[in-house]
């Protein structure tokens, strides 16, 4: 009975901890789209927005890991983060190369 009860309560915690990764997975937000900078008249940044295809553009927060956009301003970025106060708070973002897309999307014409 007691091993029972073990095993119950192992399965319990193991099935919590896999719901909290389902969880904070689906809070990351990924966009593509084209840096855009915007500096005050002293060269410090000052908005720093990634504008996607259809047009709508997303800020970006302007911490340590955001304010590395800067360095990419005009060129098409893939990032993930997480949304806060409507400002895309980025853990990762590269440079998309030509024909890339988002994560999950297959190429035209790829092979399957």
């Amino acid at each position: 009975m007691k091993s029972l009860l073990v095993a119950c309560l192992a399965v319990a915690i193991m099935g919590s901890t896999a719901v909290l990764a389902a969880d904070e997975a689906a809070d990351v937000t990924r966009v593509r789209g084209t840096v855009a900078v915007t500096k005050d008249d002293a060269g410090q940044v000052t908005a720093i927005e990634i504008k996607k295809a259809d047009g709508t553009a997303l800020k970006v927060k302007l911490d340590e890991q955001g304010l590395k956009l800067a360095e990419m301003d005009g060129k098409t970025v893939m990032a993930k983060g997480a949304m806060a106060d409507d400002m895309l708070v980025v853990q990762s973002c590269t440079e998309a190369k030509v024909g890339q897309k988002k994560e999950g999307q297959k190429k035209e014409g790829a092979a399957e």
